[in-house]
């Protein structure tokens, strides 16, 4: 059995970048490498995806549209109950204080090292080995 969080075990990533260059990328990196992924180029599109489609973990670009990355975490986390780790990536001057100010799992600053963005997804879902347990209660995923 798996949760929405896995699709046929394959951990799902939300990628949330409105530079069409970048989140093309991302996708297809991430996907080369076994993740199912969902990519939002705005705040609220992320928002609305990440409660349809719970991610296993969230790679969230700050610089948005409509909602920017900060705003999006304050609001993803208010509406949801079982929150995904995210990984922040910016060109922000202050984005180790700002990604600790919010606890985000990581970050990673533009330009992006992919293989270092891979690393910081695999760590945050593969490596748990097991996707997250079904609540019998809801029907949805219990946080790790």
């Amino acid at each position: 059995m798996s949760s929405q969080r896995w699709v046929g075990w394959l951990p799902h990533i939300l990628l949330v970048d409105d530079d069409e260059a970048v989140g093309e990328s991302l996708s297809d990196l991430l996907r080369r490498n076994r993740f199912t992924v969902d990519w939002a180029m705005n705040g609220l599109q992320a928002l609305h995806r990440a409660k349809a489609r719970p991610p296993a973990a969230i790679v969230l670009d700050v610089g948005l549209p409509i909602l920017d990355g900060f705003e999006f975490i304050d609001e993803y986390r208010s509406v949801t109950v079982a929150h995904a780790p995210i990984v922040i990536v910016s060109a922000i001057p202050d984005l180790p204080a700002r990604a600790k100010a919010v606890s985000a799992a990581g970050f990673l600053s533009k330009p992006i090292d992919h293989q270092y963005l891979l690393s910081e997804v695999k760590r945050l879902t593969v490596e748990r080995s097991t996707p997250p347990p079904v609540s019998p209660a809801s029907g949805g995923t219990v946080a790790p």
